[in-house]
């Protein structure tokens, strides 16, 4: 067995500081690699997770309007009936003169509670109305449907002659009431609503 020849040259300490330049200059790369990749990453990551609540809170604002539009149509839709049903309990009344005096009473007493009702809560009704339906739907309860119920309370007040002339404007409203109770219903369900529109 001999030494075989080779073209390396032996190994010197001048020889080694290269590699071992290389060595750590490897290792600054990687670390520099290694902190722009997690500078990187986490930036990257922390936009998504924004973007993801962002996304998250604008699903729960949605809902929120979705359910306040429809505590809106409940309310309104319900105070708009009670007012429309007492009105009709008078209105027989005034058309059946065998009623006796105390029912009379009761009714015109309902009467009066719920358009004190309607009354105090009138500016309320007609903001949310916009609010979470929009102007046109303001303008229909203020501009259809009010004036009618106005001159009704007003036939109401004169006597029972005007009673045939107050049943066909009580039955007009009963259709303007039902097309503006399905004219809401229908924007929550497409979710025209609030400002979610």
């Amino acid at each position: 067995m001999g030494i075989t020849p080779t073209n390396e040259e032996p190994q010197t300490p001048e020889k080694k500081q290269p590699q071992q330049g290389k060595f750590f200059h490897d290792i600054v790369l990687l670390f520099i690699g290694f902190g722009l990749t997690s500078i990187l990453g986490s930036a990257i990551g922390s936009w998504f997770q924004q973007r993801g609540w962002e996304h998250q809170r604008a699903i729960e604002y949605n809902q929120i309007e979705l359910n306040r539009a429809t505590e809106t149509f409940e309310d309104l839709s319900r105070v708009l009936d009670r007012r429309l049903y007492r009105t009709r309990l008078v209105l027989w009344d005034y058309k059946n003169a065998d009623t006796p005096q105390t029912k009379r009473d009761g009714h015109n007493k309902i009467y009066s509670d719920i358009l004190i009702e309607w009354n105090e809560n009138v500016n309320r009704n007609l903001a949310l109305t916009e609010r979470y339906f929009g102007p046109d739907m303001r303008s229909k309860l203020e501009s259809v449907i009010m004036p009618k119920f106005a001159i009704i309370n007003e036939a109401l007040r004169k006597e029972r002659r005007y009673a045939v002339a107050i049943e066909e404007i009580t039955d007009e409203l009963a259709n303007d009431i039902y097309f503006f109770n399905i004219e809401m219903l229908k924007r929550i369900q497409e979710r025209r609503i609030g400002l979610v529109r």
